[in-house]
């Protein structure tokens, strides 16, 4: 089976892009291509990434959303992404550019046969999976119910579209991802002094990676970030 790894970037370190192409490609086990969606607004960090994406032979799109709200950036990157790969691949893992393997893994495995869609679910009631870190049988799955496009009927952010995939074949028939947060011993900070494991440790997620809460120490905060990827996957090298 064909899996497409699409990942939607925005304004993120280089350093942390090359960790996270060099992490997939040693870690997963399936047949497939990366995807690398540039949405970022600084033209510095879009230069470095096209750099980075040519030098290392992976797939770059580039994209230009009109509005600089998170939710409607994203969403716009996502979707515009899916449809235009969505003939291509059985199976897609869309990715956020801070989410990066630490562990071997095959989301082909992860889905089986039965499962339709993985991920972390968001909300009791009309469950969504979080865009993040989402997998889905592309083969099995109405191609017209992926939608990563928040609802603001519903306040809930980008993704909220992907709960008419969770409606029609219900939650039995999907995984949902655990996470487990972990404090950083080497950036104290109350508001983003961790980070998450999910899907028992597989992915390692920097929250805020591309600073879009505009918090304080960012640059620090990242290298700690980088430092603790790079033992992770060291350390679990089979």
């Amino acid at each position: 089976m064909k899996v497409g790894i699409v990942i939607i970037v925005y304004n993120i370190s280089s350093e942390i892009m090359i960790l996270q192409i060099e992490a997939i490609r040693k870690f997963c086990k399936d047949d497939f291509t990366i995807e690398i969606i540039d949405n970022s607004t600084d033209i510095q960090v879009s230069t470095d990434i096209r750099y980075h994406c040519e030098r290392l032979g992976v797939n770059y799109k580039k994209t230009f959303a009109i509005s600089l709200n998170g939710s409607q950036s994203h969403s716009f990157a996502a979707n515009l992404s899916y449809q235009k790969l969505k003939d291509q691949f059985d199976i897609f893992l869309y990715l956020d550019h801070d989410c990066i393997p630490v562990l071997p893994f095959s989301v082909v495995e992860i889905l089986g046969e039965e499962k339709v869609m993985a991920g972390i679910g968001q909300h009791e009631v009309n469950t969504f999976m979080w865009p993040g870190c989402v997998a889905w049988r592309n083969d099995k799955v109405d191609n017209e119910l992926i939608d990563f496009s928040p609802c603001h009927e519903l306040r809930q952010d980008t993704g909220s579209g992907l709960r008419k995939v969770i409606e029609k074949y219900g939650k039995e028939n999907c995984i949902f991802f655990d996470e487990a947060y972990h404090q950083n011993p080497d950036f104290v900070d109350n508001r983003y002094g961790y980070y998450s494991m999910i899907n028992g440790g597989v992915f390692c997620h920097c929250v805020n990676g591309s600073n879009w809460a505009a918090s304080d120490r960012h640059e620090e905060r990242i290298n700690s970030f980088a430092n603790i990827i790079r033992e992770k996957i060291n350390a679990n090298v089979e």
